[in-house]
């Protein structure tokens, strides 16, 4: 082996260790800052935990309140449940002095149990961006996420590019979380389409060969983005629905979209089963060729005059 090789060889192995020792700590780097995210959710449960009583000086404090009434109710004799008249026994059923988990329930609504659902968060890799803020929204809704941590759950389920553009963009803001408006409009600058017209691409949306099912479908996928009125949408809706169809449902003066793509899709149907028509037999010229000589030769014999009779 020469020394050119040798020396590219060397080069190379170097190149490699770099490329190792870039990774790794990329991937420190990653571990770190997840670490302080789930640092920072620890902190913001405890704190919100802090502001209540701990379960065990509310369990006193209803255990003293119970031995006051037992104290003061020693000398007299218990009576049965049934001897209390209806509303005294249901008054002392429903404040019973134990039940401690439905006031503890019923004070604390949005606890941690009620925010941290089953409900599996969207994963985000860096396609269908649209799809995965909605889903993210509707996720918040139902949890009631506080606005400090959306952004830090949403960074959690990311991989991929998202995962890798999320770690630079907030290095440069310095680790400093942004809220979700400003976080939603930064990663759709970033995987959003090049050309987004959500409008022009309603109104170039056409039936052509599809069924009214398959374009109600596209129609409705293009006005998620979008906010226009009834009578708006429904204009664009039948014009770019397939003319045959569109003046019949006209007819019926509807209101909505979805009137019209019930009444479209009846008559659609309606001629799907429409019994064909018979066809007239073909014609052959044959047939009138024949035709014609017959008709030339009858023409051409003379006839015969009757004798008369002497």
């Amino acid at each position: 082996m020469d020394t050119r090789q040798t020396t590219a060889l060397s080069d190379m192995n170097k190149q490699i260790e770099e490329l190792r020792a870039s990774q790794t700590q990329q991937s420190e780097e990653i571990r770190k800052d997840i670490g302080g995210e789930i640092s920072a959710l620890k902190d913001i449960i405890e704190k919100y935990f802090a502001n209540s009583p701990p379960f065990n000086q509310r369990e006193g404090k209803q255990a003293e309140s119970s031995s006051d009434l037992t104290g003061a109710d020693t000398n007299r004799r218990p009576v049965p449940p049934d001897r209390f008249p209806p509303d005294q026994s249901a008054s002392k059923t429903d404040h019973h002095p134990f039940d401690h988990t439905q006031n503890q329930n019923q004070s604390r609504p949005n606890s941690l149990s009620s925010r941290l659902t089953k409900i599996g968060f969207p994963m985000f890799d860096g396609s269908e961006i649209r799809e995965w803020i909605y889903r993210c929204e509707q996720f918040f809704s139902i949890d009631s996420t506080p606005p400090e941590l959306k952004v830090r759950f949403a960074s959690l389920h990311m991989t991929g590019k998202a995962l890798q553009w999320h770690h630079a963009y907030i290095a440069n803001r310095y680790n400093v979380f942004p809220l979700w408006p400003e976080y939603v409009a930064a990663a759709s600058e970033r995987f959003s389409e090049l050309f987004d017209d959500p409008l022009s691409e309603l109104v170039s949306l056409k039936q052509g060969s599809d069924s009214i099912d398959e374009y109600l479908e596209k129609f409705d996928s293009a006005m998620t983005r979008i906010t226009l009125a009834p009578e708006h949408a429904l204009s664009i809706f039948l014009t770019n629905m397939n003319q045959h169809l569109a003046l019949h449902v006209r007819q019926f003066n509807v209101t909505t979209v979805p009137a019209a793509a019930k009444i479209a899709k009846l008559h659609e149907l309606s001629l799907a089963h429409t019994p064909a028509k018979t066809a007239r037999p073909a014609f052959n010229p044959s047939q009138r060729s024949s035709f014609t000589q017959n008709k030339n030769q009858y023409s051409s014999t003379t006839p015969t005059t009757p004798q008369s009779i002497t």
